[in-house]
């Protein structure tokens, strides 16, 4: 894990720090990246880790606040859940260390009297991440896609996949075979409780760039069996969550589409506010209907992706509205999207879609948690999650006067040739 701001806690016992220098210099070598700097560390226990971990939180308060929105009204949180205490509880079972690019430090959530082995793979995964800062920049780039949630967790991917591979190869150097059994065992002993109890949303996209960035390292790695191909996608950073996901993409060069909603505000009128607008990605869509949907159907259904773009509004009434513009590779991807989202709400709702007139287009679902309209075209498919179908469908005429949805010819759940989303 990477943080930006600092917050000091303790000194550091001199003797452990000398070891901790010589796990750093180790992973200097395997890792193929020179350093001329000396990182400090720091133990903390869990409790230290959850105050440092809170103060982070408040400095992204707006951020976060804005996540809980969505996440409601996507359904993924419940109303009356807490984001913050959320993410708390559930890092604070996975979290084992994390790096301080302003301070250039390394924290080690351990025990302070036993440092075990498993403690110096951690120091060894944070020492890659001083590594990265030194060589590649790490906060400049992170720094740039700040403003697009996808690309800033294809690069978060790029930077613990590579991490946790160095963290292997540390241990496959280092470690005898009895030793490499014993972090096996202290692996699977571990309190994950919290992790387990959380949304499958959040468990995914939080243990994502660990799981499916190692493998694209690995995917990298292969290449030259060396850490080449990994420097290099430092200077031409993955694009997309794809891109992590399906890396013959990456080296296809395969960039998403861009995708733009208009403005619906100016049509409909006073006490209407755009809160925020950004893209899902692949990762996102494919977690989201991973809450109700089994992995390969869900899997299945994001792959293809080709680019999308989603707008929160408030309402006049103080709720929250959520479009979302998706555009796929082909016509049959954005067909498999929307046969997966009509199965995903009504696993989730309970409720039938129904299939409205065609001067109109589209499905309208609605529950006592809100209301979701649908309409596809072409490779395109877009979604309305408003709190009421009239709302749904007054956002939904606006978008449409301002950005029409190609004629359908799908061949889905929802349109046929003869019986299209909108003719």
């Amino acid at each position: 894990m990477i943080y930006e701001t600092p917050t000091p806690i303790s000194a550091f016992p001199t003797r452990l720090n000398q070891r901790l220098d010589a796990i750093a210099y180790k992973t200097s070598v395997i890792r193929n990246l020179p350093t001329t700097e000396l990182v400090s560390h720091e133990l903390i226990d869990s409790e230290e880790f959850h105050k440092m971990f809170l103060d982070e939180l408040e400095e992204e308060a707006d951020e976060l606040a804005l996540d809980t929105r969505l996440y409601k009204r996507l359904g993924i949180l419940a109303p009356d859940d807490d984001l913050t205490e959320l993410l708390t509880d559930v890092l604070a079972d996975v979290t084992l260390g994390f790096y301080e690019i302003d301070d250039n430090k390394i924290y080690i959530v351990a025990d302070k009297d036993v440092f075990t082995l498993n403690d110096s793979l951690t120091a060894a995964h944070e020492a890659t991440h001083a590594l990265q800062q030194y060589s590649f920049n790490i906060d400049e780039l992170i720094d740039s896609l700040e403003d697009h949630d996808d690309r800033a967790m294809a690069l978060r991917s790029l930077i613990e996949g590579d991490a946790s591979l160095s963290e292997l190869l540390y241990m496959l150097t280092h470690f005898n075979a009895d030793q490499q059994s014993e972090i096996q065992s202290g692996m699977s002993n571990a309190d994950m409780s919290a992790f387990y109890a959380a949304p499958t949303f959040i468990q995914d996209t939080i243990i994502f760039p660990y799981t499916g960035g190692y493998q694209f390292a690995v995917y990298l790695y292969l290449k030259n069996n060396d850490f080449t191909a990994i420097n290099l996608a430092y200077q031409t950073l993955p694009a997309s969550t794809e891109q992590i996901m399906h890396p013959e993409k990456y080296d296809a060069g395969e960039e998403p589409i861009e995708v733009s909603i208009p403005d619906p505000t100016q049509l409909l009128g006073e006490g209407w506010i755009i809160l925020d607008r950004n893209v899902m990605g692949e990762l996102f869509l494919r977690s989201y209907l991973e809450s109700d949907l089994d992995s390969e159907t869900a899997a299945r259904a994001a792959a293809g992706w080709g680019g999308d773009e989603f707008m929160l509004l408030k309402t006049p009434s103080g709720d929250d509205a959520l479009v979302m513009f998706t555009v796929w590779d082909t016509e049959e991807d954005a067909s498999e999207f929307l046969d997966a989202f009509i199965a995903y709400g009504e696993a989730t709702s309970g409720q039938i879609w129904i299939e409205l007139d065609a001067s109109s287009g589209g499905l309208l679902e609605t529950s006592d948690s809100g209301a979701t309209r649908i309409s596809g075209g072409g490779a395109e498919a877009r979604m309305i999650v408003a709190p009421d179908s009239e709302t749904a469908n007054e956002l939904f005429g606006a978008l449409e006067s301002l950005s029409p949805i190609p004629e359908s010819d799908l061949e889905n759940g929802i349109a046929t040739s003869t019986n299209p989303v909108r003719n």
